[in-house]
């Protein structure tokens, strides 16, 4: 029986900010080293912040991981597909995270691009 939860899919087309490349992420109980297709793209309408997709191929399908990272350069529209249930928000750059039920803070370093500007 379809659940609807996961075939809940949500669409977005956008442009590529960067050339898409290929990561490997371990996956599955073993840790199987699967590549991973990565795209950074502003999406159309009124969000200012890029949107990184990611699509697991099988880890026997590397070249077509590899074959389709190629094909996608900077400036190229596209469109895609993901569950909802599967969506994940980032926080880049986060300047304070406060720990919960306990006395001390987690402080991080300073990020890099701060650091820099200090040089």
């Amino acid at each position: 029986m379809p659940n609807a939860l996961t075939d809940t899919q949500i669409e977005l087309s956008g442009v590529l900010l960067q050339d898409a490349e290929v990561r490997t992420r371990p996956m599955g109980d073993d840790n199987t080293a699967m590549p991973v297709l990565c795209l950074v793209m502003q999406t159309d309408g009124r969000s200012t912040a890029p949107v990184r997709a990611e699509q697991v191929y099988p880890a026997a399908m590397r070249g077509d991981a590899d074959r389709a990272a190629r094909a996608l350069k900077k400036g190229m529209r596209v469109t895609v597909w993901a569950p909802i249930a599967e969506l994940r928000t980032t926080l880049g750059m986060s300047t304070r995270i406060q720990v919960h039920g306990r006395d001390t803070q987690a402080h991080a370093t300073t990020p890099k691009e701060a650091a820099h500007a200090h040089a």
